[in-house]
């Protein structure tokens, strides 16, 4: 599977994560520090892989496990070093 496709996936992760704990961009955002909504869009968009230091924010923003969130960032943006550790 190509890597866009990959990204787009883990986009739209996230915005299921978001959407089940009832956020909204702008709260995410927020709750991370940021102002302004492109970087969530981006994500949720594909067109930019959630960047690992602001993993552990956004996994507390969206109500998930942070080693679990880990984990699934490396699935969707780093699978070949997902499918060394998840042997």
């Amino acid at each position: 599977m190509a890597d866009s496709d990959l990204k787009k996936q883990g986009g739209e992760w996230f915005k299921q994560l978001r959407l089940k704990a009832g956020l909204t961009q702008v709260d995410i955002m927020k709750a991370c520090g940021f102002d302004g909504t492109t970087f969530v869009s981006n994500i949720e968009n594909g067109r930019s892989p959630i960047p690992s230091g602001v993993s552990p924010a956004l996994a507390r923003a969206v109500g998930t496990n942070p080693k679990e969130f880990a984990l699934n960032c490396l699935k969707f943006y780093r699978p070949n070093l997902y499918k060394m550790i998840s042997v």
